[in-house]
């Protein structure tokens, strides 16, 4: 399968026409890149690339996007959650309608992004990721917080911007918490709220766009 703009990071920066070149690489390849532009690849062609994944075993970071049309066949490779050493992993603008249940096997993950997609919730299981440091879920239907995600204790920063959460109950963010992104130039927050957030978590830096 053609990908394009698949990156590596050791020493130079190189870029690869396919994961198979990567793969030969993997003794060096701590950071890949992978860009799935509009029409390139049939939707459920990219499932099947788990097994190259699994060669990766010196990844630390694995980032993920495209513009996917076919949304009813698109599938990321399950063998992503077996890649117990990645530590940062971030899902842009794919047609995900729910969190990869695989996410939950990686429990190394300090930083996780998923943004620009149809995810209407942050799972419970979310829990299970205690190396959490960094959380974005942005630009998606989420509309409310799972409990859950006050058993974080490692989390610091959390990212909700341009999500539908109309009221933030404190009570359910990590402890720990330092910054916290809501609101955005999509869904935005009054002053009003955005003021009563911030004298809930007074030792947290609340950002937003407001109206």
């Amino acid at each position: 399968m053609r990908l394009i703009k698949i990156l590596k990071s050791y020493i130079n920066p190189n870029t690869y026409k396919s994961l198979e070149e990567a793969v030969k690489d993997s003794l060096y390849c701590k950071k890949i890149w992978i860009y799935i532009p509009e029409g390139l690849v049939r939707a459920d062609d990219f499932a099947k690339q788990g097994r190259l994944f699994l060669r990766l075993r010196k990844l630390r970071e694995l980032g993920i996007q495209g513009l996917v049309s076919d949304e009813s066949n698109f599938l990321l490779p399950e063998e992503i959650g077996k890649m117990r050493q990645l530590e940062k992993l971030v899902l842009l603008n794919l047609p995900l309608f729910e969190f990869p249940d695989w996410i939950r096997n990686l429990k190394n993950l300090r930083y996780l992004t998923i943004r620009g997609n149809d995810v209407s919730e942050i799972p419970a299981f979310i829990k299970e990721l205690q190396n959490l440091e960094v959380l974005r879920v942005e630009n998606c239907d989420i509309d409310t917080l799972p409990k859950e995600l006050k058993e974080l204790k490692k989390l610091k920063e959390l990212g909700l911007a341009d999500t539908k959460i109309p009221y933030f109950s404190i009570d359910y963010l990590p402890p720990n918490l330092k910054v916290l992104g809501i609101g955005g130039p999509i869904f935005r927050y009054d002053k009003q709220e955005l003021d009563r957030v911030r004298r809930a978590l007074p030792k947290t830096k609340v950002y937003s766009i407001m109206k």
